[in-house]
C-alpha cells in the first residue's frame, strides 16, 4: 500500500513540476490586486502570481483558524456552564436521596415445595 501511495505522490509532484514549467512565465508575471469599494480606490504592490496565490492562501487559513478559535472559545464556555448546571443538579439529586424514606424491604412467598 505504501509503494502505491509513494507512486501517486511521485505522479502529483511530476504533474506540478510539468505545470510550472508550461506556465512560468505566467505565474511570474506581476499582478497587482485591485479594491474599489466608490468612496476609497485601493491598489496593491505587484507581487508574481504565485505570491498572490500563496498570500490568498494563508489569509484564508488564517480566516479559518479564526473562525475555529471562536467555535472552540464558545464550546468551551457551554460545556463549563453544562457542566455547572450538572453539579447542581447532582447535588440536588443527593439531597433528595437523602431526604427521602428509606426503601420497604418486600418479603416474597416462599416457593412452594414440588409435588412428587
Amino acid at each position: 500500500m505504501s509503494n502505491l501511495k509513494l507512486f501517486f505522490y511521485i505522479l502529483l509532484l511530476l504533474l506540478l513540476l510539468v505545470f510550472v514549467l508550461q506556465n512560468y512565465a505566467t505565474l511570474t508575471a506581476n499582478h497587482s490586486l485591485h479594491l474599489n469599494l466608490g468612496f476609497i480606490n485601493l491598489e496593491s504592490v505587484p507581487l508574481p502570481f504565485y505570491l498572490t496565490a500563496f498570500l490568498l492562501f494563508v489569509m484564508g487559513f488564517l480566516l479559518a483558524g479564526l473562525v475555529y478559535f471562536f467555535k472552540a472559545h464558545n464550546l468551551k464556555k457551554e460545556i463549563k456552564s453544562l457542566q455547572n448546571l450538572n453539579r447542581t443538579l447532582e447535588t440536588e439529586r443527593q439531597l433528595l436521596k437523602d431526604r427521602s424514606d428509606p426503601p420497604t424491604q418486600i418479603k416474597t412467598p416462599l416457593p412452594l415445595p414440588a409435588r412428587k
